[in-house]
């Protein structure tokens, strides 16, 4: 029995040295590795929840994305801009991606009425800047914002939920 005691420590002391050093230059390789790519790139390093570089995209946020000065202002900045005099009534449906920065990131058509009226009122909603991000959980997040815009006789409206 003492010699398989003995044996057994020794193959203890052994495998406790080998973990230790394991453990050891484990932990010394990821932090030269975390070095390493602090200097590649100091942004890597950056706690991406305070900052808004999330690859999700919400359809629905607690306070949905909006124009500034809500929709009303939207409207009237439609029915000066846009003449529609000449134009059948109908409905077009456009899909608005606000980003976190309060930036307008995409604007598609999903329905619409004839090329020149969905041409009009897209580029007229692209060159549009002032837009407010959508917030979840008190942070600004990417959001998908759907708007039906209304044409009847000239003027365009947009229906309140």
């Amino acid at each position: 029995m003492g010699i398989h005691y003995t044996v057994c420590k020794l193959i203890l002391k052994s495998f406790a040295k080998i973990l230790f050093l394991s453990i050891l230059l484990g932990f010394s390789a990821k932090a030269i590795v975390a070095q390493e790519k602090a200097k590649a790139n100091p942004f890597d390093m950056l706690d991406t929840a305070s900052v808004c570089f999330s690859d999700e995209l919400f359809v629905f946020a607690e306070l949905m994305p909006s124009y500034r000065g809500g929709l009303n202002e939207l409207e009237v900045i439609l029915n000066e801009r846009l003449d529609l005099s000449r134009k059948t009534d109908g409905t077009v449906y456009l899909s608005i991606t606000v980003n976190c920065r309060s930036e307008l990131t995409g604007v598609n058509l999903l329905r619409g009425m004839d090329d020149e009226t969905n041409m009009a009122l897209i580029n007229l909603i692209r060159s549009l800047t002032d837009w407010t991000a959508a917030l979840q959980n008190k942070k600004p997040v990417d959001c998908l914002l759907i708007l039906p815009f209304r044409i009847q006789k000239g003027e365009v409206s947009i229906p309140k939920r």
